[in-house]
């Protein structure tokens, strides 16, 4: 964000994810995307017209997208 700001001569932040809060970041911006797979997820599953009682997931890897998404999965019941 710095090298572009200063080629462009003024602040521009949206050229840039994952920035603190102080710098025009956003609350919740680590939870995103895990978030944003358990709502697909569930969307796909209201589609496809299959319960998500009994449902089982599966995801690769723990780090903050898999985690997030395994903990909310958790959450709503899913194994």
């Amino acid at each position: 964000m710095d090298t572009y700001s200063i080629l462009k001569g003024y602040s521009v932040p949206g050229v840039v994810t994952g920035k603190p809060i102080e710098l025009g970041g956003s609350l919740g911006r680590f939870e995103a995307t895990g978030r944003g797979v358990v709502i697909t997820t569930l969307e796909a599953l209201k589609y496809l017209k299959k319960s998500i009682e009994g449902a089982k997931v599966a995801i690769q890897g723990s780090g903050n997208v898999g985690g997030i998404s395994a903990e909310h999965f958790r959450r709503l019941g899913l194994r």
